[in-house]
């Protein structure tokens, strides 16, 4: 075993240590879930990128104060979303990596301008046929995006390529 794995194991440990004290909101609010496949994400990283061997020190010590953001939120809570955003960020940016949910946000959003951009033309032609079911097929195209997108971001969280 090397030495990533190793510090993947023990920065695994600490967390699971540290997020028995959270309650089910605490731990959702404060993204322990995805400080996990950061941390799993940048020891893959890490062999090829020396930012990322960098950024392991950063999750070593979000991983030791798990219990002072229970302590004392308001001290802590800065520094732990900051350093979260720092890592996300860099990985996104330089690896590629995608967010859970990006495709389907993006897919929505562009059938979404693509009705409304339909629906800004001329409101007193909605007699027209060819207007309806232009419209219809719009909302259908946005539902099948939509579904693509989510099989897509689960295909991906599979292979653990999602933040």
């Amino acid at each position: 075993m090397n030495t990533q794995d190793n510090w993947l194991i023990e920065v695994n440990r600490k967390i699971e240590r540290g997020k028995i004290n959270f309650p089910e909101r605490e731990y959702k609010k404060y993204k322990i879930d995805k400080l996990q496949r950061i941390a799993k994400l940048v020891s893959e990283m890490s062999y090829d990128c020396t930012e990322c061997k960098g950024y392991r020190v950063d999750i070593d010590q979000l991983a030791d104060n798990l219990d002072q953001l229970i302590l004392n939120p308001e001290e802590h809570k800065k520094n732990h979303f900051g350093t979260i955003k720092k890592i996300t960020d860099h990985l996104t940016k330089k690896h590629k990596i995608k967010k859970k949910g990006s495709l389907i946000k993006n897919v929505g959003l562009g059938s979404i301008i693509l009705i409304v951009s339909q629906l800004g033309k001329e409101w007193k032609d909605w007699s027209d046929p060819v207007r309806i079911t232009a419209v219809a097929i719009l909302i259908i195209v946005i539902f099948l995006a939509i579904f693509i997108g989510k099989y897509i971001d689960n295909k991906i969280d599979k292979k653990g390529e999602l933040l």
